[in-house]
């Protein structure tokens, strides 16, 4: 009994700083509705594990490898629960996994607990500079991969390299991009760093081998995406897919103001000052992975700058958008300590408080609990207050209604022409789609029979408003679309039925009208 009492004792100690950023992370988020792009990889995780679930949808069974290790993981649960519980128990496990490799990097790089949830607290809030980057928030594939990223730095700092490929491995198959740019960024930590040159390559890249382990996956999706393909207009799709699918995240001269600029090169300045005047180990490589990860950023503007708009389908932006402020806020909290508690402040102020550490830890503790209390409060009563308001259930919404009406009364293998701006028709009424905005492809040929379908549901007019406007376009010109324009979209296309107003004057026989909507079955013709 003893015994079992000191192994719980010691896993307490060693889970409760993990246990504490997930309860912070978790408390953040909303526990109703659906986060971010969960939209659209929950059901291609359900379409991945049930392949004769909307068999005849097109986007759905396109092949996205690098979205086969989140899948396999995530459809199971989406099988299993459902949607809307598989994406609560997601984020839940994704954040457990998040905050174990905040907890591994906290540990290698010698950041107090108290300082890291401060960190983490400031972070979530707000954690891009412009792209729209995140590390932290749906369950996606990126949460992952940013959890692995974090594991990966942590293990190669301390020269755990087996570990650290194997991570960083792991993080590229959950995610090309994001675990590409860590392994670049890492390369320019080693760089930068004499102390892992004097260590010699050949020590290094022993173990490189073993990133093939976990990686195969993320490298057979770059080898896919790098082909050559001959029948394909491959600068067309990648126009589009840049200046028109998601310019919020590619196009620097969407973005707002220039206050991002200013940010930028804030943090760019204080890398580069801690690189030059430190001589902690811990600071050193943090600054040289940030600054690799800066000079990414600058490749991807540089890009813009030249009119290489074709370039920037690569998002040379991600990782630095995120990446960046976080590890800022992590050499913040440093010299902050260091100055506060390790310094001239602490020896001469805090000297009589040393005899009475024991207590500091209690009191140290005391406060995290009712941080982390108060987080949960505060998240209680957004729940809460979600669930009363009936402006904010989405439950209660016409479309919602009419969404679940046909998930209960269609056939499970119709397919539908429908506003393509709806991004949670997958979710709510489980049926094959013509097109959606919200979920583009990834590879050539489909971006442009994409761009295609969404040109006829835009009444056969070339779409000219991009990204986050581009719904100001596209609904109202989808319900001008008249009986012969859905005819003949139909007829292509071999679709079932039209989801439209009830203000609209079709002659096709009227399914089910609710509210706003309503649901017509397209003749055979």
């Amino acid at each position: 009994m003893a015994s079992v009492i000191y192994a719980l004792k010691r896993f307490i100690i060693h889970a409760y700083p993990i246990i504490l950023i997930w309860v912070l992370i978790a408390a953040k988020f909303s526990f109703i509705g659906y986060i971010d792009n969960e939209v659209d990889v929950l059901p291609s995780a359900k379409q991945f594990m049930n392949p004769d679930w909307l068999a005849k949808d097109w986007y759905l069974n396109q092949q996205i490898f690098y979205r086969f290790c989140f899948n396999g993981f995530i459809g199971i649960l989406v099988d299993w629960f459902g949607f809307e519980k598989a994406a609560l128990i997601g984020r839940l496990m994704a954040y457990a996994v998040f905050s174990l490799g905040i907890e591994m990097f906290r540990r290698a790089f010698a950041v107090r607990l108290h300082i890291m949830l401060i960190i983490v607290h400031f972070f979530i809030k707000s954690q891009s500079i412009i792209a729209g980057e995140s590390m932290v928030g749906g369950v996606e594939t990126k949460i992952f991969a940013y959890a692995f990223v974090l594991m990966a730095m942590a293990s190669f700092f301390r020269k755990h390299y087996l570990r650290g490929f194997l991570f960083a491995g792991a993080a590229l198959s959950f995610h090309v991009l994001v675990g590409l740019y860590a392994l670049l960024c890492t390369v320019g930590g080693f760089v930068l760093n004499r102390e892992y040159i004097k260590d010699g390559w050949q020590t290094i890249m022993k173990y490189s081998w073993t990133f093939l382990i976990t990686g195969i996956l993320g490298v057979t999706a770059i080898v896919v995406q790098l082909w050559p393909k001959s029948d394909v207009d491959t600068l067309a799709a990648s126009l589009i897919y840049v200046t028109y699918r998601l310019p919020h995240h590619l196009l620097p001269s969407s973005w707002q103001g220039f206050s991002w600029l200013i940010e930028l090169l804030m943090v760019t300045g204080m890398f580069l000052f801690v690189f030059i005047k430190s001589k902690e180990r811990n600071c050193l490589f943090i600054s040289a992975y940030a600054l690799t990860a800066v000079f990414i950023f600058f490749i991807g503007l540089n890009c813009h700058a030249f009119g290489q708009f074709h370039l920037l389908k690569y998002y040379w932006f991600r990782f630095a958008d995120t990446m960046a402020p976080f590890l800022a806020l992590v050499l913040i909290g440093l010299f902050f300590y260091r100055m506060l508690v390790e310094g001239e402040i602490y020896k001469h102020v805090l000297r009589r408080w040393r005899e009475k550490s024991v207590l500091l830890r209690k009191i140290t503790n005391v406060i995290l609990i009712l941080i982390v209390a108060m987080c949960f409060h505060n998240a209680g009563f957004r729940v809460l207050k979600r669930i009363q308001s009936p402006d904010t259930t989405q439950s209660k919404s016409s479309l919602i209604g009419m969404m679940k009406w046909i998930n209960e009364n269609t056939p499970n293998d119709g397919v539908f022409l429908m506003d393509p701006t709806i991004s949670n028709f997958y979710i709510y009424a489980q049926r094959a789609v013509f097109v959606s905005f919200k979920h583009s492809p990834q590879s050539e040929k489909e971006i442009l029979e994409w761009y295609s379908r969404l040109t006829l549901c835009n009444g056969g007019i070339t779409p000219s408003t991009a990204g986050y406007d581009a719904d100001e376009e596209l609904r109202p010109n989808f319900y001008k679309l008249n009986e012969s324009q859905i005819l003949n979209i139909a007829k292509k296309y071999k679709l079932d039925y039209y989801l439209g107003l009830s203000r609209q004057r079709l002659y096709f026989n009227q399914e089910y009208t609710m509210e706003n909507y309503s649901l017509y079955k397209i003749p055979d013709k």
